[in-house]
């Protein structure tokens, strides 16, 4: 395993395997990995990358102006997120991921096989769109204005729409709630 920690300054780890841990880093952070979970905690940089073929990826406290994961296989858990804008893919995995801040950019979650559940702050301001292939899409939000909801598909928005929100998964339950 590759650890880096209490770094002020920007960080590359790339890895055909192994399992690669970032902490308490101050810069940007990108970690590749072809095999092998991946965790990052405590930073605070303009980007937060993450690629990894085959692993899990864990995600706690991290402040960032984008948030971008990529896992083959694997799933994704993020929270003590604050972040303008968050990208999060996964071919097979479910994703939870837990805003704490969020900005007015674009967020999406997309997975092929797996749930995901989105957690917004107190004040979020996001116009949610949500689609689910095989599974449900449950609002957990009672103050959302919904515009449109099916068993498998959700409209909605929240506070004055400002943050795009996007959340497909091929199979799998889609759950949006309160922190």
């Amino acid at each position: 395993p590759i650890t880096i920690e209490r770094v002020k300054g920007d960080v590359l780890a790339d890895t055909g395997s192994g399992s690669v841990e970032v902490r308490g880093v101050t810069g940007n952070v990108h970690v590749d990995t072809g095999s092998g979970s991946v965790k990052v905690r405590e930073v605070k940089g303009e980007k937060i990358l993450v690629d990894t073929g085959s692993g899990g990826v864990e995600v706690a406290d991290v402040t960032c102006d984008e948030l971008a994961v990529d896992t083959g296989s694997g799933g994704v858990e993020a929270s003590g997120v604050k972040s303008d804008e968050a990208v999060i893919d996964t071919g097979s995995g479910g994703v939870v991921l837990e805003l704490d801040g969020m900005g007015k950019g674009r967020f999406v979650i997309d997975t092929g096989s797996g749930s995901i559940e989105l957690a917004l702050p107190d004040g979020a301001s996001a116009r949610i769109e949500a689609d689910t292939g095989s599974g449900r899409v449950r609002n957990e939000i009672d103050d959302a204005d919904v515009r449109h909801q099916e068993r498998d598909e959700l409209l909605m928005t929240v506070g004055d729409g400002e943050a795009r929100v996007t959340l497909d998964a091929g199979s799998g339950s889609i759950t949006i709630r309160r922190l």
